[in-house]
């Protein structure tokens, strides 16, 4: 097991505008039925329909072992992330999600504060502001006073996750600290599967990148939860 670090800018990066770069951020579950109304799912809104992967991995336990927390939970909430890009041009700015994730099993690494069983994923959404992500989430104006657009994940997922480290670059923040006072990212775009009626699903996969992930699809999540927890043993 890896002892907890920071993230150095490794990992899934995509370019928001000509001068903003962000790493992108992940979260798991499959998707489900709606909380709070009908609307765009999660992961589709989340998934990237092209980027470079800059960290490569020969196998699921290898990218375990480089995470910072590797866990098995269920999405509880999701809330305005940060909002990145420079002040005076908003075309040009990346608003995120804050999706605050339910630990039911620890893979690998420590929580953050281990009096709460969660941790917070940020999810960086090119092409979106900071008050169209309000939008997204509350539906309507994004007084909620309309149904939420969102559709939350509502089963399990696996979340091989790396510590963020860039406090301080957003320019507006998020509705709330991230459980812990830490946010996380996927190690990769393979770094979250998830319980798809009892088989594995990769649901922010970056297509052409499939890797060793392509092997795990379909097969048995329970099956993949006891190998992992077998080598951590």
């Amino acid at each position: 097991m890896s002892s907890p670090r920071v993230d150095c800018g490794r990992g899934l990066v995509v370019l928001l505008a000509a001068a903003l770069a962000m790493t992108l951020v992940g979260c798991a579950s499959d998707a489900g039925e709606a909380r709070g109304g009908t609307g765009r799912d999660l992961w589709d809104v989340i998934r990237v329909p092209s980027a470079a992967e800059v960290e490569h991995f020969a196998n699921l336990k290898d990218m375990v072992s480089s995470s910072d927390l590797t866990v098995v939970g269920t999405v509880r909430d999701v809330r305005k992330g940060r909002t990145f890009g420079p002040v005076d041009e908003p075309a040009a700015q990346a608003g995120s999600v804050l999706v605050d994730v339910r630990v039911d099993r620890i893979l690998a690494g420590k929580l953050p504060d281990p009096s709460t069983s969660a941790v917070s994923v940020e999810f960086v959404l090119p092409g979106y502001t900071g008050s169209q992500v309000d939008v997204l989430i509350k539906g309507g104006d994004g007084s909620g006073a309309e149904p939420g657009r969102l559709i939350l994940p509502t089963g399990r997922g696996i979340y091989v996750l790396r510590i963020k480290d860039d406090r301080g670059v957003e320019i507006a923040p998020a509705d709330g600290e991230p459980v812990g006072g830490v946010f996380y990212r996927p190690v990769t775009s393979q770094g979250i599967l998830v319980d798809d009626a009892g088989t594995v699903q990769a649901p922010i996969l970056i297509p052409g990148a499939e890797g060793f992930v392509k092997a795990l699809i379909g097969t048995d999540f329970d099956a993949l939860v006891a190998s992992l927890e077998s080598q951590d043993s």
